[in-house]
């Protein structure tokens, strides 16, 4: 009786006051609360399927078990978020993360992975467009292997998306249909937006009158890819014809169903524009009128009668190389003086006749008034515009059955545009 009490008491002084225990030892490491020793056994941790390990409920970080059917079968240690293996560190969901990455980088299926996908391997606040994530971890490097860094890209994703919608409606706050200057280009541009290569109040003006309106970056660069189509003729058919210097040009006016196979061949007149405006209709010969001049962005697709220009505030840019009005297919833009004045020398002397002999077959195909809109001298004589600028005026080729010289005209006038490649 005396031996088994002095044991308790032995017992419970090593367990109680030193707070150690040693098993297969009676001198256990200072530093250690529980000291195993054995040179023929060793300790076994619980053991269990991966499906029942994902199962145990509320885990504590830092607690061990040994997956049974996980390649390789390895011990695992929860972190806090989830099990990792022991030697490498990597999840135990590793090759359903694995597939993430691969359907994330997979261009050609824009859906997957899924927000149910990335919900069932334990990703939590999805709370931005599936799509944003999709790029977000296509182009993580290093790729994410575990939940942990796969959270922080989809953290990261929703901290921007945040940012986003409230970039897009300040934009859409700040447009106006009367276009008066904001957003600006920069603004668009620092958000986001790309190819923005026509004048800024048709993107305020489109951005402002869109409905419903736009909420996202991806609405957002929608509608200024719409403004940007529409500000171009795409449908003239292209058929390259080569002119003077090594230049290639199209082979019939911007608008014509044909190349001219006389001087008086309507089917090759095509449309006649105002200088520095975009295919927005006003060049159709029976298009509207509104008396102008007008501030950019408020013309719509009417033709705008006036004396001199069809802007109250000149714009020289417009049709300049590179012109954010140029109504040209893409790949062509309208021509310069030079440009035009150097075709204009293989006709000069032989006038209308010369035109419709050359290479680029140029019919008479009249011009509209600035005044009033009427169309006239189909047949009798034609206008080209050039991209070119004089003053207040635009440089032009002029040519009748007696004259071919180029010259300057007031910008409200309508005249044929043949087209150059870039």
């Amino acid at each position: 009786m005396k031996k088994i009490l002095l044991s308790i008491v032995l017992f419970g002084t090593t367990f109680f006051g030193v707070a150690q225990v040693g098993i297969g030892t009676t001198n256990p490491a200072a530093s250690a609360e529980l000291d195993i020793s054995s040179t023929t056994k060793g300790v076994l941790l619980p053991r269990m399927t991966k499906v029942q390990i994902q199962a145990i409920a509320n885990p504590t970080t830092g607690l061990l078990v040994y997956c049974l059917d996980c390649t390789p079968k390895m011990l695992f240690m929860f972190n806090g978020v989830e099990f990792i293996d022991m030697i490498s560190g990597a999840s135990i969901n590793a090759a359903a993360l694995a597939a993430i990455v691969l359907d994330a980088t997979d261009t050609s299926v824009s859906s997957s992975p899924s927000l149910a996908d990335l919900t069932a391997l334990g990703v939590t606040g999805l709370t931005s467009p599936q799509t944003h994530y999709k790029l977000a971890i296509a182009s993580s490097s290093p790729a994410p292997t575990t939940l942990a860094a796969l959270q922080v890209i989809i953290d990261a994703v929703n901290t921007a998306f945040a940012a986003e919608l409230a970039d897009v409606a300040t934009i859409v706050a700040n447009s106006n249909t009367r276009a008066d200057g904001t957003p600006s280009i920069a603004e668009l541009a620092a958000m986001g937006a790309t190819n923005l290569v026509v004048a800024q109040a048709y993107y305020e003006v489109a951005i402002a009158g869109a409905s419903p309106a736009p909420t996202t970056l991806a609405a957002l660069q929608t509608i200024i890819d719409a403004v940007n189509t529409e500000s171009k003729d795409n449908t003239t058919v292209v058929v390259d014809v080569a002119g003077q210097n090594n230049t290639i040009w199209m082979d019939r006016n911007l608008g014509a169903s044909q190349k001219a196979t006389s001087s008086t061949d309507p089917a090759s007149y095509g449309d006649l524009y105002q200088w520095g405006r975009r295919a927005d209709g006003h060049q159709i010969i029976d298009s509207n009128i509104t008396v102008g001049p007008i501030a950019s962005g408020t013309e719509g697709d009417n033709f705008i009668t006036s004396t001199s220009d069809w802007l109250s505030t000149s714009d020289d840019t417009l049709w300049q190389v590179a012109g954010t009005n140029d109504p040209c297919p893409t790949g062509y833009r309208v021509p310069t003086e030079t440009e035009l004045n150097n075709e204009l020398a293989t006709f000069k002397t032989d006038y209308a006749a010369g035109a419709i002999a050359s290479l680029l077959k140029w019919p008479l195909a009249g011009y509209r008034k600035r005044a009033d809109g009427v169309v006239e001298n189909r047949g009798v004589a034609a206008r080209y515009w050039s991209s070119t600028t004089t003053g207040g005026d635009a440089q032009r080729l002029l040519f009748n059955s007696g004259d071919a010289v180029m010259g300057v005209d007031n910008r409200a006038f309508g005249f044929s545009v043949r087209c150059i490649k870039k």
